[in-house]
């Protein structure tokens, strides 16, 4: 009989820790060893998964469907390939955050922590050229279904927005920073709601340039230190942009308040709910401090 695919992932989980348990140690090796590391012998590696097919692919990376060649179960694992020599900036800063992750076993340990709205973590490892990020398969992305069915109302854009938020309030309660909110990162898999796409994840606080503009909050694109409250600005915008299909700051504005003078103010549309305007303009807030949390919102 079938796996269900809760049990695949706990089979994927004990494969991984067999391999460690029982892997021929070499000279200098320590008996502790790391999902997240290097991929040498006994650990989470490419050679568990055998490849299906590419589900996306874009300028910073790919996305792929494996299945574990021992349990049979589906996983999406994120491949990106950019070098620290690359002539392109932006693959470059990129490739540069994901080493990040990929070296930070705090932050790791942390994502292996389970939530129902935050998209299933199993671990990381890299080989010379390539990063390779094994995470929970999901259906669709939030941006698909934007497009598909367009202009959202209060009461189902509501539902998108209480289950980010609830997996933002997951991570920010292990002082985990998403920082790269938008409509590509929401999964969705048979009306599950989840938070995905954690490789630009920091603890604590950060200083480095991440995200996508038009969803970056002001401290964020001004490169200030930002901590938790730059993911609910970020929510703030793929809200405004369900409802109303459209950024809520780009353009001449969005130079003109937030790169030079910091005068950012969100003014929601007539048409919105008593409700929705406070929750709007409160996550939406150009000031980190005052910025709706995710606790707030729920």
């Amino acid at each position: 009989m079938a796996l269900r695919v809760e049990e695949r992932h706990e089979k994927l989980i004990e494969d991984v820790k067999y391999l460690k348990m029982n892997a021929p140690k070499t000279e200098g090796e320590t008996e502790s060893k790391e999902v997240g590391t290097e991929n040498t012998h006994g650990q989470l590696s490419l050679d568990l998964f055998k490849f299906k097919r590419t589900i996306a692919r874009g300028t910073f990376g790919e996305v792929k469907e494996y299945t574990s060649i021992r349990t049979g179960g589906s996983f999406a694992i994120k491949v990106s390939s950019a070098s620290l020599e690359s002539e392109n900036i932006e693959l470059r800063r990129l490739h540069a955050l994901n080493e990040m992750f990929i070296n930070d076993r705090e932050i790791q340990n942390r994502m292996l922590i389970k939530h129902k709205h935050t998209v299933r973590f199993f671990g990381a490892f890299k080989d010379e050229t390539t990063i390779f990020i094994v995470l929970e398969l999901m259906s669709q992305t939030l941006r698909q279904v934007m497009k598909v069915n367009g202009i959202m109302d209060e009461a189902s854009s509501g539902v998108v927005v209480k289950a980010v938020a609830k997996g933002l309030q997951h991570l920010h309660r292990l002082r985990v920073i998403h920082r790269d909110l938008k409509p590509e990162n929401i999964l969705l898999s048979h009306e599950r709601i989840k938070i995905g796409d954690l490789g630009l994840a920091t603890t604590e606080t950060g200083e480095t340039w991440c995200g996508t503009p038009g969803y970056q909050a002001p401290e964020l694109f001004r490169q200030e230190t930002h901590g938790t409250p730059a993911d609910m600005f970020s929510l703030g915008v793929m809200a405004h942009e369900m409802l109303e299909s459209s950024l809520p700051f780009s353009g001449e504005y969005w130079k003109k308040h937030v790169i030079r003078s910091n005068t950012l103010q969100y003014v929601s549309p007539a048409e919105f709910s008593r409700h929705l305007k406070t929750l709007m303009e409160g996550v939406l807030n150009k000031s980190p401090v005052k910025r709706m949390s995710a606790d707030d919102v729920l």
